[in-house]
């Protein structure tokens, strides 16, 4: 019995606060915890890294959906807010914090119905490369509706986590991994 007690006592929690949430992208800082501190994962933060800058990142990751083809990472319409959330988030973070987040994009189908999107990731900084790690690519959000209550709950991203079935394509600059869901860039220079 005292094993279990010790066991539950130094179990590892997830603690989250939210850094920025507006026009419809949530960014959350989120670490692990054990006995109420928190883990260093070694991450390089808080990072300074412009709007403008991660804007440019943004726009330039193109992802090859199955049923869509090649389309970015992250549309248009959101690339703004997502790197607004995104450098607000980076600059509150600590070394133990990543940086979840979510942005649901809004759109009319046939004039009359409006259908949620969404699109997540994780994002960190190490050494001078910021790791972003997509989880949901412009994923209908009628998916994650719960059926008795009709309540629409925010799916969370993580790393690994495959929800969407897309994967990066290489680019100047990239480097994939994460199974191909995943990508290092370089932010050397433009982190002013």
């Amino acid at each position: 019995m005292m094993g279990v007690v010790v066991a539950s006592a130094c179990a590892t929690k997830t603690v989250q606060r939210v850094a920025y949430t507006e026009e419809g992208v949530i960014a959350t800082l989120r670490h692990q915890s054990e006995g109420g501190a928190p883990i260093d994962r070694g991450f390089a933060h808080p990072a300074n890294i412009s709007q403008e800058r991660l804007s440019a990142v943004l726009a330039s990751i193109l992802v090859r959906d199955k049923n869509a083809g090649v389309k970015p990472a992250v549309t248009g319409a959101l690339v703004r807010g997502v790197a607004r959330g995104l450098s607000q988030a980076l600059e509150q973070a600590d070394s133990s914090e990543e940086v979840a987040l979510t942005a649901v994009r809004k759109s009319r189908r046939l004039g009359i119905f409006t259908e949620k999107r969404l699109t997540s990731l994780v994002a960190y900084v190490e050494d001078d490369q910021i790791v972003l790690s997509f989880t949901h690519i412009d994923w209908d959000l009628s998916n994650a509706k719960n059926f008795k209550t009709g309540a629409l709950r925010l799916p969370q991203p993580r790393i690994g986590r495959k929800v969407s079935d897309f994967t990066v394509i290489p680019g100047d600059g990239l480097e994939v991994g994460g199974g191909g869901q995943a990508v290092k860039i370089s932010i050397a220079g433009g982190s002013q």
